[in-house]
């Protein structure tokens, strides 16, 4: 159990990382200052975008280009 939570840890900390890495790729491309999380509802912080600037579908491209073939680590 404690080799799995290890193991998903460094994979969370390991595409979390890949994933700030593309965002402030877009963000620069696009000259954008601001970048909102829409799945978090509980907030209710973003209650409307024009889907024209929803980035998720490029991020999530992006990201696959990135990691292609993203595995677990060993770990002892």
């Amino acid at each position: 159990k404690e080799k799995v939570g290890k193991q998903f840890a460094w994979l969370t900390e390991h595409v979390e990382t890949k994933l700030d890495e593309v965002i402030q790729d877009i963000v620069q491309q696009y000259g954008f200052n601001i970048v909102l999380n829409r799945t978090i509802q509980e907030t209710r912080a973003v209650l409307y975008v024009d889907e024209e600037f929803d980035i998720t579908l490029e991020v999530i491209n992006r990201l696959d280009k990135m990691l292609p073939d993203l595995k677990l680590p060993q770990i002892e």
